[in-house]
């Protein structure tokens, strides 16, 4: 995204290394636990391997959000759900729509380039905030531009 990155701005930044997440938006109950008393905001899925045992999965995360809980969604006709990496396993006339997201993924090496913030935010004029700087949450992408505030006089 930048017209002229530094040399040090290329390579801190390309030392965190992204993946693809793909989220749909539907209405298929079938996704979620057969008893709803067990349905919770957020319900991790747990795959089944070859053999028949689950475990869970080192690649990707799957996860189903139950958007009527989570944002207090009361007056819709089906409950909402946003699902991350489990698409095949939704009634494909349920599916409001699909989304593709790159999400940090969290490494070594770029847990190091996380420590080297302060080579590059502020340097040429540009300021870098976000949740990679952090662990990834959504609080993390607001304590990173906290942050930047902060270099700015502005304290909170």
């Amino acid at each position: 995204m930048l017209e002229d990155p530094s040399y040090e701005e290329t390579r801190i930044l390309n030392s965190i290394p992204y993946q693809t997440h793909e989220a749909v938006l539907h209405t298929d109950k079938q996704i979620m636990p057969s008893t709803t008393l067990a349905w919770a905001s957020w319900n991790y899925h747990i795959p089944e391997t070859s053999d028949g045992l689950e475990h869970l999965s080192e690649q990707t995360p799957m996860v189903t959000y139950h958007l009527n809980r989570l944002h207090d969604i009361q007056n819709t006709k089906d409950d909402l759900f946003l699902t991350l990496n489990r698409n095949h396993h939704i009634d494909s006339k349920k599916i409001i729509n699909t989304y593709q997201f790159r999400y940090p993924l969290f490494t070594s090496t770029g847990r190091m380039a996380q420590k080297k913030f302060r080579e590059i935010s502020g340097h040429n004029r540009t300021y870098y905030c976000g949740a990679y700087w952090y662990n990834g949450s959504h609080e993390d992408g607001v304590n990173s531009a906290i942050r930047v505030a902060r270099r700015f006089g502005i304290f909170f």
